[in-house]
This record gives structure tokens, sequence and C-alpha cells, in this order.
């Protein structure tokens, strides 16, 4: 089971091992990292004025999720995302439940899995896929 635990206010902490790491793979040069870091500061502190950090964290978690769901099919894993789950619970038994400051983003279960399912098909695209306009029913 893997625990996706969301940190809201992790911008706030210090950063300079990333741009260390950058600088020594050469991947960002000084003028990068400055900027980066300012837009990035300038970019958090907006989403805190409009008290957005938890969401944002939130839907940070969900795209390493999801990246974690397409390494785990590469290796031939079953992965499963969870909803429906109590947040105090789960914080309790990975031991942050005295940490407000955090939120469960999502569980996942992950393993070999025991049978190769058929996969049951997909609605036509015409009541998932919009132009130009979200049609509600």
């Amino acid at each position: 089971m893997l625990v996706f635990v969301a940190e809201p206010h992790a911008w706030q902490q210090d950063r300079s091992d990333i741009y260390d790491q950058a600088r020594a793979n050469q991947a960002w040069n000084e003028e990068f990292i400055t900027g980066f870091s300012a837009a990035a500061t300038q970019f958090q502190q907006s989403l805190a004025e409009r008290d957005l950090l938890r969401e944002y964290a939130v839907k940070d978690a969900m795209i390493a999720a999801s990246y974690v769901m397409l390494a785990a099919t590469e290796l031939g894993l079953a992965t499963s995302p969870m909803n429906g789950w109590d947040e105090a619970e789960v914080k309790k038994v990975i031991g942050i439940d005295n940490r407000d400051d955090l939120a469960i983003a999502l569980l996942m279960s992950i393993g070999h899995p025991a049978e190769q399912r058929h996969h049951p098909g997909r609605r036509p695209l015409c009541h998932t896929v919009f132009r130009d306009r979200y049609l509600a029913a």
C-alpha cells in the first residue's frame, strides 16, 4: 500500500539541495535557478493568498501517483488508486496524526496481479470527450 501525502507548506523549506543537484548535473545555470526560485515562490505565495495551497499540493501528489502507476505497470505490477478512506485513521496508521499541516492525497495498492483480467471496455467517446464546450447531460 502506498500513501501519497500532500505537503502544502513544503515550498517554504530550503530547496538548495535541488539547485545544487541541478548545478552538478549541468541541468540549470545560475540565471535559471534565480528565475525559477523567484517564480516558484511568487506562485506559491499567490496560492496561499487564495487559500489554495492544500488543493495544489494534493494535485501535485496525484500527478506523482499517476507516474507511479505508469512505472508499476511497466514493471508488470498492478495498481489500484483508492478513495473513501478516513484521513484521520490513515494519518494515525502512518504516524502523522499530529500533523494538521499534511493531507492524505491518495492511497494506492500495488503488487503482482493474482490473475490477468480482460479490459471491460470504455464508454463511447461522445459520452466523455467534448469539443469547444463541456456538454452536461
